[in-house]
């Protein structure tokens, strides 16, 4: 017998859109009712590492001809925290970061790192979105950013600011393309003090890296 999937009802997200789980499924409402689909369909949903289980069930729909599928599923934490710190030669610097895989409820991955020491800062931060605008297109934009000062041991300070952005797309069946374009801005100051090498470096340069 064949049968047409009536509705298909998502339980069990509190955090998560619907959006983000519906743009996984590969099948759909008034689409012929598919075992293989189905499974394929609650496989993507899991390879997203955003629940802890996830569950499907077929239940009667409004007529004979008619099924309604249900998804369940159970969110986990998604988040990652570190902290740390480190004493050196060079003296003592902090590390801190944060990690999210589902940032607003909407499957966006988020990045974000600061690191602190006696003569520089730095800090990044990158957003992955895994499905832009429902394509399967893979989309990531990043900023980094740092500064260094060392006018008393070296004689020089610099300060850079980067910029990333790239997608992956599947061009064939399985054969996935990555291209990505960095681009980095760096100013160097140098004093008196410095040698003749740091002083040689000094001016502002801009890169840009293809990938």
């Amino acid at each position: 017998d064949k049968f047409i999937i009536e509705k298909i009802n998502i339980v069990g997200n509190a955090v998560t859109n619907d959006s983000v789980i519906r743009a996984e499924m590969i099948v759909d409402e008034g689409d012929p009712y598919s075992a293989l689909l189905i499974n394929k369909s609650i496989n993507r949903i899991k390879g997203r590492n955003l629940f802890g289980k996830v569950e499907h069930q077929t239940l009667p729909g409004s007529s004979d001809d008619l099924k309604v599928l249900e998804v369940t599923i159970e969110e986990k934490a998604t988040g990652e925290l570190m902290a740390g710190a480190g004493v050196g030669t060079d003296g003592t610097s902090f590390q801190f970061s944060v990690r999210e895989n589902n940032w607003l409820g909407r499957g966006i991955k988020l990045e974000s790192n600061l690191n602190l020491s006696q003569d520089k800062v730095s800090g990044a931060i990158l957003v992955i979105n895994p499905n832009y605008n429902y394509t399967d297109n893979s989309v990531k934009v990043g900023l980094d950013v740092s500064s260094t000062d060392r006018s008393t041991s070296s004689g020089y300070s610099s300060s850079k600011t980067g910029f990333e952005f790239g997608t992956t797309f599947e061009q064939y069946e399985d054969l996935f393309i990555s291209p990505e374009i960095t681009l980095a801005f760096e100013d160097i100051e140098v004093d008196d003090t410095a040698s003749t090498a740091i002083k040689n470096m000094e001016g502002s340069f801009f890169n840009t890296d293809i990938g």
